[in-house]
Order: C-alpha cells, then structure tokens, then sequence
C-alpha cells in the first residue's frame, strides 16, 4: 500500500516556515504519541538547527500509557525534551507550558543583565497534518483563536497567537515531507488521519488497521466486535464486523466499504482502547 501525498501548498508551508523560524525562541515539535516515528517529519532536523526544541507526544490519552512512558525516556535519553499532552482536555498542558518558561529563561536572563525588560517568549508549533497544533493553540489561549478541523490541512497559513501566558505561539501549517519512505510510515499516517482520507483505499486500510490489532491487541477484537477467533483472515474478521454492526446491503451482503469507515472511525477516536502503533523497541529511530 504505497501512498504518497504532497500538495503544493506545503511546499509552500515549508518555505515560510523557514523564514519564519528567525522570529522565533523554541520550536514545538508536536508528534501524534500513537506514531512518535511515523508523524517526525524527517526535515525538521535541518530546519530547526540551532533552535531550542520540545517534543510533545500529542494524542497521548489514544496511546498506549506504558508505550508513552517508552517515547519519553527515549527522547530524553537523546538530550531532547519530551512532553505528553492531551490538547482537547488540556492534559500536561502545564508541563509543556512549564518546558517553554525555562527554555526561555536564559534569553531573559541576558536581557535583564541588559537592563531590557523581558519579552515574551515566541515558540512556533511544528508538525505534520491533524496532529492537533490549532487545538494545542487554542488550550493555551484559552480561545477559539486558530481554526481547527478533524480533516488535515485545516491551517492554510502563518499565524500569531498571544496567548496572555507571556507566550507568543506561531501556528503553521501542517507539512508532509515529498517521499514518505517505507511504506509502513504511509500505512501509520493513513491510520491516524494525517494524510487525506479522499486519496486512500479505505477498505484496504481497515483490513490493514485489523491486522495490526491482531498482533497488538488481539482482546480489542473480542471487546469490542464480539470476535471470538481473531486468528481468522483479516477480510473475515471484517465480514464479521459488518454483521454485527448491521452493516449489510441487499441480499445479505456485508457493506464492506460502510464497516470500513466505521472500523476506521472507532480507532482514531479511541473506542477501540488505547493503542500505540510503535514502540522504540521496534527498532526503527
């Protein structure tokens, strides 16, 4: 399943975050905490070069707890700090927000040797597509101050947000990079909704997303869809589902492509439970 998705305007993107970035103090590298690898646009490196960096595992309440508790100490044990938030409840909001104040501290230190009054500190929020930076936003402002949506590329441009925390946040839009790579990253940005759904093979997805399950939370099957022998071929299980879901069309057929969405749909909200799709242990980064 070879997917690739790389519209104009994140070449674009790119190209103004780049000369936005001498604006800023601290970059805020936003991951979705299900795919910590997956969601780390290999160009961030290169462009953040000499900027103060804070990696927050976003989505964090739809992972796995002790998986999250890996990609912390994983990301730290690399000299980089590492949060999990939740930005729709405002979980570990305060511990980010506490990150960015000393990070800060230095520049403030040197501007009051100066005699200069501190400045608020400016951090740009980074990320690939509906990984939550508009939500994120938003929490810390404590408004409806960026545009939100639940499909990727809601964020069309540059934007500055005084949040009244005495932080400045620039929101930019949500950027792929042009080859996604394996096809196993392309599969995990599918999944979790940051590549356009309108481009996608959703039934192929959803039989897919079910042989991950299998292998990762087999009970999640037996919970949830009442399936008893999870070792059964993934378009089975499928067929399955669509009966017990009154997914039918005429003539006693399963309406495959309806389950699909539905199958699809129940994981990125998390009714299927918390799952983590990589772990530092699988032994990519």
């Amino acid at each position: 399943m070879k997917i690739n998705w790389y519209p104009g305007h994140m070449a674009k993107a790119k190209r103004e975050i780049t000369e936005s970035l001498k604006l800023v103090d601290i970059v805020i590298e936003l991951l979705d905490a299900r795919i910590p690898e997956s969601s780390r646009n290999p160009d961030v490196d290169a462009l953040c070069k000499g900027k103060s960096r804070i990696i927050v595992l976003n989505k964090s309440d739809l992972a796995d707890e002790k998986i999250n508790r890996l990609w912390i100490d994983f990301f730290e044990a690399g000299n980089e700090k590492c949060v999990e938030i939740d930005s729709i409840t405002g979980k570990g909001i305060k511990n980010l927000l506490s990150a960015i104040r000393k990070q800060s501290m230095e520049k403030n230190k040197k501007l009051k040797e100066k005699g200069m009054l501190s400045k608020p500190v400016r951090a740009m929020i980074i990320g690939i597509p509906n990984v939550g930076k508009s939500s994120l936003i938003n929490r810390i402002s404590g408004r409806g101050a960026a545009r939100t949506g639940d499909k990727p590329g809601v964020t069309k441009g540059r934007q500055w947000i005084k949040t009244g925390n005495d932080i400045d946040l620039l929101d930019t839009p949500g950027i792929l990079w042009p080859k996604l790579g394996d096809e196993e990253t392309g599969l995990n940005l599918s999944l979790t909704g940051a590549i356009n759904d309108e481009i996608i093979d959703i039934q192929e997805l959803s039989y897919r997303l079910i042989d991950k399950i299998k292998h990762m939370s087999s009970n999640t099957l037996k919970q949830r869809f009442g399936i008893e022998n999870t070792d059964e071929d993934s378009k089975i299980i499928i067929e399955e589902i669509a009966k017990g879901r009154g997914c039918m069309m005429r003539g006693g057929e399963p309406d495959i492509g309806r389950v699909s969405k539905l199958i699809l749909n129940e994981f990125r909200s998390g009714k299927l439970g918390r799952i983590s799709l990589e772990s530092p242990h699988d032994g990519g980064m």
